[in-house]
């Protein structure tokens, strides 16, 4: 199956600091389902803004490329996934350059399922969390989403 979802993070950490909609992901992944467990491959771009060393705020924007495991439960109306892989920085700072290379982890607890025809479902997680690390080395930038997302699949 094909899947499409977007995420917005209602509520984002950085530094201790919580903030409202900082986050927004759109990601495209490839998803073999079984009856129980799934497996697949996800591609996400992420956007997101942290405050630099002054106070202002700066957008970044990084690529993240891994792999999906999923387990269903409920006859398959509920959905549990974790994904995890690397983050590439595409947007930086003034000191925090592009192509910097680190890693992130995607884990959604509980996704609600709704089949709306044969070939095509919706899907819901109402919470999520994401921690995306585009760049582990110097000052790292490291960046916890706690995050709403809604999917699309195509059978």
């Amino acid at each position: 199956m094909f899947q499409a979802d977007t995420s917005v993070s209602m509520v984002s950490e950085q530094s201790g600091e919580p903030h409202l909609m900082r986050a927004f992901a759109g990601a495209a992944r490839v998803h073999y389902q079984g009856e129980r467990w799934g497996l697949g491959v996800a591609n996400e771009a992420n956007v997101f803004r942290v405050r630099d060393i002054q106070g202002d705020w700066d957008v970044m924007v990084a690529a993240l490329y891994g792999l999906d495991v999923s387990v269903l439960s409920a006859d398959g109306y509920v959905r549990s996934m974790v994904s995890a892989g690397v983050a590439v920085l595409l947007e930086g700072t003034d000191i925090d350059e592009p192509g910097e290379v680190g890693f992130y982890v995607d884990m959604r607890p509980v996704t609600f399922r709704f089949q709306i025809r044969p070939d095509l479902l919706l899907a819901f997680s109402p919470i999520s969390g994401a921690i995306v690390v585009p760049d582990p080395g110097g000052i790292p930038i490291v960046d916890a989403q706690f995050r709403t997302n809604l999917t699309v699949e195509f059978f």
